[in-house]
This record gives C-alpha cells, structure tokens and sequence, in this order.
C-alpha cells in the first residue's frame, strides 16, 4: 500500500475489509474463466498477491504517490469517474463502477500520459495492478496474455466506432452510452453526467424523465 500512503495519512483511502476483496476477486476469476476456462489456481494466487485493493473516500483523488508509478484499475466496487480539466470547462472523460471488472486500455491509470484526474464520487473500493507487474504476468500466463490482448482489441474497435460519438445530439448521446451500460448511467449523479455529455445538468433531467417515458432498452 505504499503508493496511497499519502492518501492514507489524510485518511482518504484504507485497505478495503477482507471479505469485500474477496467477493470482487471472486468475480474477476469468474469472468477471467469465462474468457479462458484454463486460467490456472497459480496465475490466480500471482495475480491476487500482485495487486492493491484500495477503498478510496468519496471525493478522494487516486494519484499514486510516486509519480512514474503507474497502475491499471482491474475492477470498482462503488463509483469512479476520470475529469480532464485542461480546458475552459471540466469535463469527464469515463466512468468505472458497479463491479466494472477489466484491463482495457481505456481503464488504465496512466497519469503520466493522460492528464486525467480520477476521483472516487462515492466510497469505492479499487483493484489497483501496477502496470509493470501486469506486463509481468502477461509474459508468465499465456491464458492472460490472451485477455489482456482480446480486450485492447475490443478498446480499439469500441474507440474506432465512438468516433461519431461527439457528433451526435445529446439525446442519442445518451442513448448510446445508457444501452452501453444503463445500471451504471442510471446511478451517475446528472452533474457527472451533464460533464460527460457536455451539456448542462438540466439537459440531462430531461433526457431521464424522456428514457423513462419512451422506455429505451439496452441490448
């Protein structure tokens, strides 16, 4: 836990309890088996030692305390979201919760490349892998090479097909993103969603009460 020592001292972050490690864990080798039944009990064990589950305050900013240490958030229990304030406006880049469980590039912690910062907007618990150690286990477990390697792919074409994504209305915007993952997109609080749409909070009232009366569905 020494890269969140800083966030621990100001007690925003903790260990996240034994029982709730456990049962996320739980679900990531269910949806790692699904992908790769022969994923084995000993990459299991390597993969569990090598990360650091966090539980973040809400509120907190996850920035690792070394500044070239970077981590890939494996899975979220709670809610996350990434906020690019580069520009005139904040505006949030993506979001991460429920049990969200994934390697994908677009989920990856690099503060160094992507001036993002992420934030925990409830109490949220955190798989954190350092990605040097990731590339480790891709090297050592071919079955999670393969993963790892299937959902870049997956990050890339989803990425190919958002192309359009800015060019849309703001109500097939949220269309899109609400079939995409509707548990998620129905517990953000509409002024994270208004930042991720781009438009103003009152906007996105309107586009929920609409959801709610034409009744969208997600695939």
């Amino acid at each position: 836990m020494e890269s969140w020592k800083h966030l621990i001292e100001r007690g925003e972050a903790s260990v996240t309890p034994m029982k709730v490690q456990q049962q996320m864990f739980d679900k990531i080798s269910i949806e790692y088996r699904k992908h790769c039944p022969e994923m084995s009990d000993a990459f299991f064990a390597d993969f569990r030692k090598s990360c650091e589950v966090v539980r973040f305050q809400k509120g907190a900013e996850i920035n690792s305390y070394e500044k070239g240490n970077q981590h890939s958030i494996v899975a979220v229990r709670g809610l996350i979201a990434a906020r690019d304030n580069t520009g005139v406006k904040e505006r949030v880049m993506w979001f991460m919760g429920g049990q969200n469980s994934s390697v994908m590039e677009r989920s990856f912690y690099m503060k160094m490349q992507y001036k993002y910062q992420l934030v925990a907007l409830e109490l949220s618990d955190c798989i954190m892998l350092p990605n040097d150690i990731r590339e480790m286990l891709v090297g050592c477990y071919r079955g999670f090479g393969r993963i790892v390697n299937e959902e870049m792919y997956n990050n890339l074409r989803t990425q190919k097909h958002q192309s359009f994504y800015w060019y849309l209305p703001p109500i097939d915007r949220y269309q899109y993103i609400y079939e995409e993952n509707p548990d998620l997109i129905s517990s953000l609080p509409d002024e994270e969603l208004a930042k991720h749409l781009r438009v103003d909070k009152k906007v996105v009232t309107q586009l929920r009460k609409l959801n709610k009366l034409i009744g969208w569905h997600s695939n």
